[in-house]
C-alpha cells in the first residue's frame, strides 16, 4: 500500500509541478486576452459578412462569442462530424472531425461546436506543456520560457482557441518528437494522428529519417513510417467513397482565393506578386493588413531557415519547417501562411532563442506589437472578416 503510494505520489508531482502551474497561468492570460478582445470586436466591429460564419447567421447573431470561435473552416468540421463528408469538404482531414464526433453523446451542432472548442483549447494546453518540455530537454531552459510566450503572443494564435486543427496537429507533431526516445507506442501513434489531422504530418517521415541517419537514433524509425499511416487510410476512405484518391487536393479549387491549383509556381514568383500587391491595393482596407501579414510571415519562415541553419538546428526541425514552409506557396500564394505558421513549432524554437539574447527593451517591444496585432486579427476574425 504504501508503495503504491508513493508511486503515485511521485506521478502526481511529476505533472502537478511548478511548470504545469505556469503554463497552465500563461495559457489562462492568453485564454482571457483573447475572449476580451473577441468580444470588443463583437460590440464594436461591423459584421463583414453573413457567410461562412459558425453555425449559421441565427445561431451566430443568438450568440457571438460562442459561434464566432467557428467561423469559416470550422462550420465544415461540424457539419463533417454531424452528417459526414460532403462534396468539397474533403480537403479537411478527417481525425478532428472524427473526434468531435466520438466525443460527443447528444451530437447536436451546439454540442458539436462545444466539443471541438473543448479539445482545441485542451489541445493547445497540452501542446505548450510538452513544448516546454522538449525546449528544455533539447535547448536548456534559457529561452524555453521565451518560446512559449512567442507562440501565444504570435498574432494568429488566436486560431488554437477557435474550432480549427491547429492545437490538435501542434499536440501530435510535439509529442511525436517528444516520446519518439521515451514511448515508442505513444509516438508511434500520435505521428499517425498528425496526418490524420493535416497534410503535412507526413513531413515527420524525412524528419525522423534524418534522426536515424545523422544521430543513428533507430526509435525513430517507426514513427517516421508511421506518419504516413493517417494519410494513407485517409486516402483509402477517399477513393472508396469517391473514387479519387487525390479529392482532398480536387477539392481545394473552389477554395482557392489568390492560389492557382494544379499549377507550379516558384518562390521569387510568389514574393514578386505580393510586392506588385502591396503597392496597388488600397491601404485603408482590411485586405491590406492581411496582405501584409501573409508577406511578413512568409520572409519571417525563410529568415528563420536560414538563421536556424547558421545556428545548426537539428536537421530534423529543419526539414520539418523547410517543408512546412514551402507546401503552401506552390500554388503562387502564400493565402493563409500566418495560420499554417503557427504549427511550424521549430520556427518558435528559433524565435525563443533569438528574443532571449536581446535586450529587454526591444524582447519587450515585440511581444507588445504581436500581442496588440493578435488583438485586432481576433477581432476581425470573430466579426467575420477573413484573415488566414
Amino acid at each position: 500500500g504504501k508503495i503504491q503510494q508513493r508511486k503515485q505520489s511521485r506521478y502526481m508531482k511529476n505533472w502537478f509541478n511548478k511548470d504545469l502551474l505556469e503554463v497552465f497561468l500563461l495559457f489562462a492570460a492568453w485564454r482571457i486576452w483573447i475572449t476580451v478582445f473577441a468580444l470588443i470586436g463583437i460590440i464594436y466591429m461591423p459584421l463583414y459578412s453573413r457567410d461562412l460564419l459558425g453555425g449559421s447567421i441565427d445561431n451566430y447573431i443568438s450568440s457571438p462569442i460562442f459561434w464566432g470561435w467557428a467561423n469559416f473552416d470550422g462550420e465544415h468540421y461540424t457539419s463533417i462530424a454531424q452528417y459526414g463528408y460532403k462534396d468539397l469538404q474533403h480537403s479537411f482531414f478527417p481525425f478532428y472531425p472524427t473526434a468531435i464526433k466520438l466525443l460527443t453523446p447528444a451530437k447536436t451542432l451546439t454540442n458539436l461546436n462545444l466539443t471541438g472548442l473543448i479539445i482545441s483549447n485542451l489541445s493547445f494546453l497540452l501542446s505548450l506543456y510538452f513544448f516546454r518540455k522538449l525546449v528544455v530537454e533539447n535547448f536548456g531552459t534559457k529561452y524555453a520560457r521565451t518560446a512559449i510566450l512567442s507562440l501565444l503572443v504570435f498574432p494568429t494564435s488566436f486560431y488554437f482557441g477557435s474550432l480549427y486543427t491547429e492545437s490538435l496537429f501542434l499536440l501530435g507533431l510535439i509529442l511525436s518528437f517528444y516520446l519518439a526516445e521515451k514511448n515508442l507506442v505513444l509516438a508511434t501513434v500520435f505521428s499517425s494522428v498528425a496526418s490524420a489531422t493535416r497534410i503535412q504530418g507526413v513531413f515527420l517521415l524525412p524528419s525522423f529519417f534524418s534522426r536515424v541517419i545523422f544521430n543513428k537514433k533507430k526509435s525513430y524509425l517507426l514513427p517516421g513510417i508511421a506518419s504516413l499511416g493517417g494519410l494513407l487510410i485517409y486516402l483509402y476512405f477517399l477513393k472508396s467513397s469517391t473514387g479519387d484518391f487525390l479529392t482532398f487536393y480536387n477539392d481545394l479549387t473552389p477554395f482557392g482565393q489568390q492560389r492557382e491549383i494544379g499549377k507550379l509556381i516558384l518562390l521569387p514568383q510568389v514574393f514578386w506578386r505580393y510586392i506588385k500587391m502591396l503597392a496597388t491595393v488600397d491601404r485603408s482596407s482590411w485586405i491590406y493588413l492581411t496582405i501584409s501579414m501573409e508577406f511578413i510571415t512568409g520572409i519571417l519562415g525563410l529568415w528563420l531557415l536560414v538563421w536556424g541553419y547558421i545556428k545548426k538546428l537539428h536537421p530534423s526541425y529543419l526539414i520539418f519547417a523547410l517543408l512546412s514552409c514551402v507546401l503552401p506557396t506552390l500554388s503562387g500564394s502564400l493565402s493563409s501562411f500566418p495560420r499554417y505558421f503557427v504549427v511550424i513549432f521549430p520556427y518558435f524554437i528559433l524565435l525563443g532563442g533569438i528574443l532571449s539574447s536581446i535586450p529587454a527593451f526591444w524582447r519587450v517591444s515585440v511581444f507588445a506589437l504581436s500581442t496588440t496585432l493578435l488583438a485586432l486579427q481576433t477581432m476581425l476574425f470573430v466579426s467575420g472578416f477573413w484573415v488566414a
